[in-house]
């Protein structure tokens, strides 16, 4: 009997000990609505997915919605659809434009990135061996900071998205050494704070956030 109720005061023990955690990982500061600020995410891919006229729908984003924090997307198969090749008409343009309207960026850069199929990477990569494929991608990322790190609105730099999202997209397996790979290039690039995102409801969040000056997630 004795042996049965220490057994019921430990397991209460555990129990309560579990729930004091839980509360103390909840602890946070909770926003007044004044302090709120909301952007949006733009994607010319779905734009255009959608068969809509990407420019014009930016535009009438920023003019009649009056954003003024977006997260843009530096997609690399549309930056570099050819090798060595490339062509940054299209977010220079997106960066022009919200530079214009006093509108802070925060860009994402990296091979998964926003929008189906999550990973976007140029169809010539797929010839390439490991090595290959990640050398690359290094240098894609190298010349999208390189080229936008004097962007006064740029305010931080996103490093893929979600990366740690297992099992959703066309995506290859994730490599957690290459991702700090990049994340390290980026800061010896530019010193400004880097963004990694993770799943709202499938991860725990602890492999994207320690890695992040600033953790972004899903709701």
């Amino acid at each position: 009997m004795f042996a049965k109720l220490k057994k019921i005061k430990n397991y209460l023990l555990i129990f309560f000990a579990l729930i004091i955690v839980v509360m103390s990982l909840s602890l946070g500061t909770i926003y007044a609505k004044k302090d709120l600020r909301y952007g949006v995410t733009f994607s010319k891919k779905q734009a255009e997915d959608l068969g809509l006229d990407w420019q014009k729908l930016y535009l009438a984003m920023l003019d009649e919605l009056q954003i003024k924090k977006l997260r843009l997307v530096a997609y690399w198969d549309e930056i570099e659809r050819n090798k060595d090749q490339y062509d940054w008409a299209a977010l220079d343009w997106q960066v022009t434009q919200a530079t214009e309207k006093k509108a802070e960026i925060i860009l994402a850069i990296g091979g998964r990135l926003p929008r189906w199929p999550e990973c976007h990477f140029p169809d010539w990569t797929y010839e390439l061996n490991v090595d290959e494929q990640e050398s690359k991608l290094l240098d894609y990322i190298t010349q999208t900071v390189v080229r936008y790190r004097d962007q006064p609105l740029i305010t931080a730099w996103q490093i893929e998205n979600e990366p740690f999202l297992l099992n959703f997209g066309v995506c290859p397996k994730l490599n957690k050494k290459l991702l700090d790979r990049e994340i390290a290039l980026v800061r010896q690039l530019d010193s400004r704070p880097i963004v990694v995102t993770d799943s709202g409801e499938l991860s725990w969040w602890v492999s994207a956030a320690k890695r992040a000056d600033i953790f972004g997630t899903t709701m």
